[in-house]
């Protein structure tokens, strides 16, 4: 196998993990209480992996002063996003929505990764409240009906993701800073992660006509 066919078969794999599937939604760890069900629910979803993923990929490519203002907005959005989704019951969005935003915020963060963009503080602060609200808003949708308490499960969202995405871009960061030449790396893994999250986001689609 070529190295080009290599890297289409990786696409197409990742692209079919992201896509979103037409199963309902399941809670995990319920038995452990509700926080603990909202932080196994962020943890374990390939999508919302994804997207905390790319976004701190991206805060890798800002300045340590921008990107910490991430860190600020995107847990505070986090619970607003799944406590307003799961205390209201609304039926919109349903499970298809949320994943095609999840997947269209994916392709977006690494594209600007891809571009290297420089986004500043303000930019950072906007960016994070958007991902936390596109993401909570995904994690509340398992949540609605009142299986459990919603307030706590929100919490372990926000918990959950803010222990990841902290994780996940202080390497970020630490390594761009010991290693200048892996800025170059970062642009190349945003422009695969904006490849992938095209071509789900042309799957999601195509799913949702058929």
């Amino acid at each position: 196998m070529t190295r080009v066919a290599r890297l289409r078969a990786g696409l197409a794999l990742g692209a079919v993990a992201l896509a979103p599937q037409p199963a309902a939604a399941h809670l995990v760890g319920v038995e452990f209480g509700a926080f603990y069900a909202g932080a196994l629910h962020i943890l374990m979803a390939v999508d919302q992996g994804a997207l905390l993923g790319a976004f701190a990929l991206l805060i890798g490519l800002q300045s340590r002063k921008d990107g910490r203002w991430a860190l600020l907005t995107v847990p505070a959005a986090l619970f607003a996003g799944a406590a307003a989704t799961a205390v209201l019951g609304t039926t919109w969005p349903g499970d298809a929505a949320a994943g095609v935003a999840t997947i269209a915020a994916f392709a977006v963060l690494g594209a600007l990764a891809a571009a290297r963009a420089c986004l500043g503080a303000g930019a950072v602060a906007l960016a994070g409240t958007l991902v936390g609200l596109v993401a909570g808003v995904a994690n509340g949708v398992a949540a609605r009906g009142g299986a459990v308490d919603p307030w706590l499960y929100a919490a372990g969202v926000a918990g959950a993701g803010a222990v990841a995405l902290t994780l996940g871009s202080a390497l970020a960061v630490a390594g761009a800073a010991r290693v200048p030449v892996l800025g170059i790396g970062y642009r190349v893994v945003g422009s695969w992660l904006a490849a992938v999250g095209v071509i789900a986001l042309g799957l999601a689609v195509a799913q949702a006509g058929g």
